[in-house]
């Protein structure tokens, strides 16, 4: 089983100017624009470039650092699994993807080198395979897409689809592999 996490940007700003004379409201205002939180922009006036000690840059910098990650998590309420893994006893690779695709867009076809989780945050997409179509819509249960067969995805819908991809493979191999003479029936043309 995996239970997905969602990261919630936190955004960090550093201004600087090189002397006691130059103003940062510009710089600040810029990153307050962007949506960087004030008390999230750390700033250093008469510091040059070339002086790596610079109280400001230190401060942001650790709160980049803040335990090595940069983002603050929440869990989705989703756990997906379990994966089909079968018995091959080799090591295993989880390989994470996170896509944000447009309606419409087409992947080619393709095999996974082992099983794959879908999980839909948001739109909805087609999975097309030789035993037919399976659709995923977000707030669905996740897709759950044996490796080794052919497929193709479409997705479908008028909202972007963004989505957490795992596929589990073996170590050894890439998690995409070449595709195979299978020509899908489009079954997917019309969700």
């Amino acid at each position: 089983y995996v239970t997905l996490l969602s990261m919630t940007p936190i955004l960090i700003g550093y201004a600087r100017c090189s002397t006691d004379k130059q103003d940062l409201a510009a710089q600040q205002e810029a990153l307050r624009q962007l949506g960087v939180a004030p008390d999230r922009i750390y700033a250093n006036r008469g510091f040059t470039g070339t002086n790596r000690a610079r109280p400001g840059l230190d401060q942001a910098l650790a709160a980049v650092r803040g335990g090595g990650l940069i983002s603050k998590f929440r869990t989705l309420p989703a756990t997906i699994g379990p994966l089909p893994l079968g018995a091959s006893g080799a090591n295993m690779t989880a390989t994470y993807l996170q896509t944000a695709i447009s309606p419409g867009f087409q992947t080619d076809i393709y095999p996974l080198a082992g099983p794959e989780a879908l999980y839909i945050l948001s739109g909805e997409v087609c999975v097309e395979t030789p035993q037919g179509k399976r659709v995923g819509r977000a707030g669905g249960k996740p897709l759950l897409i044996a490796g080794g067969q052919p497929m193709q995805l479409t997705s479908t819908g008028t909202e972007t689809r963004r989505s957490f991809v795992l596929v589990a493979h073996d170590s050894t191999r890439s998690w995409k592999i070449p595709a195979s003479g299978w020509t899908p029936k489009g079954l997917c043309a019309d969700s």
